[in-house]
């Protein structure tokens, strides 16, 4: 979930961050909607950061950005259908994980934005999300900008292991050499 990930790997900062997450009926419906009500009450540029499925449950957002006066970015986590569950132990038995868990979707995020009218970076590494994050923050007109980073499930499931050893690993030192 993105609104983990700000949590857990988001990097010190001197400027305040807002940060608000949503959790709609089913909790992620309105997510983009949200992101973008905050943005009405907010001076200068906002970001929203979320995840394919919900950006997907919240498709009318699209049609609601083009009111906007002011600038908003989505930046939309693509793993190809949600991996949260993937995260849980039932994610290491992929005959019962891949059919009732995983939700693949024919309709992607980029179709989708595009289809409504936003224009879409896409983007599946470091240096492309920097320019995506670059060209957004030097835009000015009103209206949502949409950048999807494609991720990879599996090397995001590593990934977040390795970090949460890593942790682990740097927590135990301290604690043993107190």
């Amino acid at each position: 979930m993105p609104i983990r990930d700000l949590d857990s790997f988001a990097l010190a900062r001197e400027a305040p961050l807002i940060a608000t997450a949503s959790r709609g009926v089913n909790g992620i419906d309105g997510t983009l909607c949200t992101a973008l009500g905050l943005a009405a009450r907010h001076e200068g540029a906002a970001w929203a950061l979320l995840g394919d499925l919900a950006t997907l449950h919240d498709a009318g957002a699209f049609v609601l950005a083009a009111n906007l006066s002011r600038p908003v970015t989505a930046i939309v986590i693509d793993n190809g259908g949600g991996n949260i569950f993937g995260f849980l132990p039932i994610g290491q038995h992929p005959t019962a994980f891949e059919p009732h868990f995983f939700t693949p979707q024919a309709l992607t995020p980029t179709t989708l934005a595009r289809g409504l009218g936003r224009l879409v970076a896409e983007v599946t590494d470091v240096d492309g999300l920097s320019a995506a994050l670059a060209s957004e923050s030097a835009r000015h007109d009103g209206g949502l900008g949409v950048i999807v980073v494609r991720a990879d499930r599996a090397t995001n499931l590593s990934q977040h292991r390795a970090c949460w050893a890593a942790a682990e690993a740097a927590a135990l030192a301290v604690l043993e050499s107190s």
